[in-house]
């Protein structure tokens, strides 16, 4: 069960903030029951799940054909006996238009402010340089505090403007 915004005018619920292991899950489940909680926030960027009555082709390779040249993630997980826990997940994806990608990163309250985030930026900053990749930019909520810093420790000095209420982050390489 996973818990998403009240839907809008065109039917999709929001994510909110902490999407990546949510939207993970949501896309490789057969099943996705998602209780509407009022109080989540609407987020902005590739946030979004609606119902579909088929899935196209198309979609299904996204889900079968990983193009590590174009995405890549990293999970942070917690062992208790056999039992793992993803604490935290940072990845990019990239657009093939503006040979840029998108970043976005998820972490447990209680793994915040630990360097985690810091570590996977960096590591996928590495990366990213290494596949030629021109830079990265990140859509963030004005309130989103965690990550606006996490932004100025990427080892790559970012540019902002405000586009929609929301932070519009670029970092050249």
């Amino acid at each position: 069960m996973i818990q998403v915004s009240p839907p809008d005018k065109y039917g999709f619920c929001s994510y909110g903030v902490s999407t990546d292991v949510v939207k993970s899950a949501a896309e490789s489940a057969s099943k996705v029951i998602a209780k509407i909680n009022p109080q989540m926030p609407r987020a902005l960027g590739d946030r979004f799940i609606s119902m579909l009555k088929s899935m196209p082709h198309r979609k299904l390779q996204q889900f079968c054909c990983i193009d590590y040249d174009s995405e890549m993630s990293f999970v942070a997980h917690t062992k208790d006996g056999v039992k793992q826990n993803i604490v935290g997940l940072g990845s990019y994806h990239l657009n093939p238009a503006t040979h840029r990608a998108e970043i976005a990163f998820m972490m447990a309250d209680a793994w915040q402010g630990k360097g985690i985030g810091t570590y996977m930026m960096q590591a996928l900053v590495k990366i990213a340089k290494s596949k030629k990749i021109k830079g990265f930019t990140a859509e963030v909520m004005r309130d989103n505090v965690a990550m606006i810093a996490l932004m100025q420790k990427a080892g790559v000095e970012p540019k902002s403007t405000i586009v929609n209420g929301s932070y519009l982050f670029t970092m050249d390489f």
